[in-house]
């Protein structure tokens, strides 16, 4: 369904579930310095520890031919940095990007619809959480109110800013040890949005 309503209209070069033949294209994952915990003050709860080990997931496994091809919505999509900022980018263009219709412009700027304000229970830390995204706001200070972005385990980050029509990806292939934000990835937005206000 990816692949068909997304990907391929806007020839985004990002998969959920990668061919074999795309294998030699890939990078492997470098695995994270060990990653105690994932909330804010680095001591795990018992949540955590459930979220963490259920299953353990180890970075190598992403090398195999079973990963790549399996098609997991939430932890298998393999692209750069270019197709993730490329896939967002009709959230900022009203439902459009490459002059293909992918959704509504209500339905794109649902997203930003508030769902939750408060303390992640796994995080502990402030969240404001929209439709699928994390939002702009408490302690993600994002210099446009209708932001909203998205991570994952080791680093990566994707940006959607409604109001600078801008979308920003960041993903890397040597892991950091955190999920609660990555400093590579933050440095480079914030290069983005000086440059977008020079």
């Amino acid at each position: 369904m990816f692949r068909e309503e997304i990907a391929r209209p806007l020839g985004a070069d990002f998969h959920i579930g990668l061919a074999e033949s795309e294998d030699h294209r890939v990078a492997d994952l470098v695995p994270p310095p060990v990653l105690a915990s994932i909330s804010a003050d680095g001591q795990p709860s018992e949540m955590e520890r459930e979220v963490l080990s259920n299953p353990r997931v180890d970075p190598r496994d992403t090398r195999t031919r079973a990963w790549r091809g399996a098609e997991i919505p939430a932890a298998g999509g393999t692209s750069n940095a270019r197709a993730v900022a490329e896939i967002h980018a009709a959230f900022v263009n009203g439902g459009q990007a490459k002059g293909k219709r992918i959704m509504s412009e209500a339905g794109a700027r649902k997203a930003l619809e508030l769902q939750f304000e408060g303390t992640d229970a796994i995080l502990r830390m402030p969240v404001r959480y929209g439709l699928g995204f994390g939002l702009a706001g408490g302690t993600v200070p994002f210099p446009n109110p209708n932001s909203m972005f998205w991570g994952g385990y080791g680093g990566s980050l994707a940006l959607i800013d409604f109001d600078a029509r801008t979308t920003f990806a960041f993903v890397m292939n040597k892991m950091g040890a955190t999920t609660v934000g990555d400093l590579r990835a933050f440095n480079c937005a914030v290069a983005m949005w000086r440059a977008l206000a020079a």
